[in-house]
């Protein structure tokens, strides 16, 4: 984030979150490029209510995810990290957004035998 926010390629910084994230680093930065950054906590259950954020942007960057642990069960975790994450993908492509970038898991594999194999990069009838 601070290297998005401090780049020059980019005059605003819009993120969704599930929740409002603190930046500590943030202040150190110079006014004008502390206000770059705009934070929008939005409801990942009903994305579709957010996606005017996607309006006018030039890339999109993913770095959404959760462990297992957190999330609870496969299901929960797959609901994180592929549903959320393409329909995410799917707005930003509905607003016309040039690049989408996926941030995913160190050493991910669709032949792995952990939750990112074949089965969990398949999406559902339902996707």
């Amino acid at each position: 984030m601070r290297e998005l926010v401090s780049s020059t390629h980019y005059s605003q910084v819009r993120t969704l979150t599930r929740r409002q994230i603190e930046y500590p680093w943030l202040q150190s930065l110079d006014a004008s490029v502390q206000s770059k950054l705009q934070q929008h906590v939005g409801d990942f259950e009903n994305l579709t209510a957010s996606r005017e954020i996607f309006d006018g942007c030039t890339a999109g960057f993913c770095c959404l995810g959760t462990t297992r642990k957190k999330a609870g069960s496969a299901e929960a975790f797959r609901h994180v990290d592929f549903d959320y994450v393409l329909e995410t993908a799917q707005l930003a492509h509905a607003a016309q957004v040039p690049f989408f970038h996926l941030v995913t898991s160190v050493g991910s594999d669709a032949h792995s035998s952990f939750l990112y194999d074949d089965r969990a990069l398949t999406p559902t009838p339902s996707s």
